[in-house]
């Protein structure tokens, strides 16, 4: 009996802790998402009103083109000035009144001409120097032997000085090093060229379970990275898990996994890989439930944000109102009480973290309106989801409270970034 009233107790802490999210997180993406949004509005006459326009020609050195056009070409004709070939009917999406091809479609150096019966346009390309689309990292051969590590790899269409290199080690830390930044344990790390291939070394006295190699421009684009597990020298060989196969949720780093879901198209996003999400990543012993949760949700975010929406989630898990829940529970039989309770309480968690779940997609709905950049909204996403993780790891609504007010910090400075 002291067990269940110990749970209505906390159950009560609960409630308590509701009331504090309604008013942290819920009112916070009204009062500066709603003047965001607004803000928006002018944003989509600015490719050129009603009227017909022809302009922000943009030719990359990955060897994308793309253009602001209306109405429309049929056929998009790109012809070489300097050696007056034509390319008819470039590959491309239109999406409105832009269009944009794939990377490595313009690759020479020069001046060309985009054809049209209403005039014209002009434009040069600085040609290919590097595309994502045609990179590909193989990892052949990943060994511990004597405090160091070794592997072997090849690289095609790129060069080592774009690579990141990651170890994962058994405490499921990951250790980097790239051009910019190298963790400590890596600042030996050395890669030379040995016979069309290259050798990776570092004197490591930490145990790594595996390593992963990835150009960070690419994340989000084409999956190009590789994994290989590193297993002692002269042990059995182990299998390179390519990119293609792990898709998002393949790499190591929370950042990437986050920045990439970010930067799927349309027609990558239903991909299971890709909406592994990373709570349930986490909880290994239980992430079929989990995910069920989070698959359950999906359809709520159709709804505006507001009451709408979260009554959608309360639906969808199954909650009622929360005080009638409670007294539900309470009028039950001794035997059911504490099972009663239980699920109540991981109910309204759920409820809790949606909010937080709920700020992401405010972000990201931020930045497809052009208000906020990819790199902003990953960095927030991440903290979200981190914030997620230590709302799960918390021992007591008043470490919660401090997670979900900081959530609202980080929120705050999410909206001055985006007024600046």
């Amino acid at each position: 009996m002291g067990g269940f009233f110990n749970s209505i107790k906390h159950l009560s802490g609960i409630l308590l802790l509701i009331s504090l999210v309604v008013f942290l997180l819920f009112s916070s993406v009204f009062v500066f998402a709603k003047g965001g949004g607004g803000g928006s509005g002018g944003s989509g006459s600015s490719a050129g009103g009603s009227g017909p326009y022809f302009m922000n020609i943009k030719c990359e050195d990955n060897g994308k083109l793309s253009f602001d056009k209306k109405p429309k070409l049929e056929a998009v004709d790109v012809e070489n000035l300097d050696d007056e070939t034509l390319d008819r009917n470039v590959p491309g999406t239109w999406e409105g009144f832009h269009f944009s091809t794939d990377e490595a479609v313009m690759v020479k150096p020069g001046k060309f001409v985009i054809r049209d019966p209403d005039g014209d346009r002009e434009f040069t390309c600085p040609g290919l120097v590097f595309s994502c689309r045609l990179a590909k990292i193989k990892i052949d051969s990943c060994e511990k032997s004597g405090g160091n590590v070794s592997a072997s790899f090849s690289l095609f269409n790129a060069s080592p000085e774009y690579l990141e290199f990651q170890f994962k080690k058994p405490d499921k830390r990951v250790l980097k090093h790239r051009k910019e930044s190298k963790s400590p344990e890596l600042k030996e790390l050395k890669v030379e060229p040995v016979d069309g291939k290259y050798v990776l070394s570092v004197p490591l006295a930490a145990d790594v379970e595996s390593l992963q190699l990835s150009i960070p421009s690419c994340v989000g684009q084409y999956y190009v990275y590789s994994s290989i597990p590193c297993g002692k020298a002269g042990g059995e060989m182990q299998r390179e898990s390519v990119g293609n196969e792990l898709k998002c949720g393949g790499y190591m780093a929370i950042e990437d996994r986050v920045k990439c879901r970010l930067s799927l198209r349309e027609d990558q996003e239903d991909e299971y890989e890709n909406f592994y999400p990373e709570e349930c990543k986490a909880t290994p012993n239980d992430w079929k439930k989990c995910l069920e949760t989070y698959k359950a949700v999906q359809s709520c975010w159709r709804f505006p944000g507001g009451n709408a929406r979260i009554s959608c989630v309360q639906k969808q898990l199954k909650l009622g109102e929360i005080k009638g829940e409670k007294k539900k529970c309470q009028q039950m039989q001794p035997g059911e009480k504490g099972k009663c309770v239980s699920e109540l309480n991981e109910k309204v968690h759920s409820l809790v973290k949606f909010r937080l779940y709920n700020l992401e997609e405010e972000a990201e709905e931020l930045m497809e309106k052009g208000m906020l950049t990819l790199e902003q909204v990953s960095a927030f996403v991440v903290k979200m989801e981190q914030g997620k993780l230590k709302y799960n790891q918390a021992k007591n609504n008043r470490d919660r409270k401090v997670i979900l007010a900081q959530a609202k910090d980080d929120w705050k400075s999410l909206m001055a970034a985006m007024e600046t």
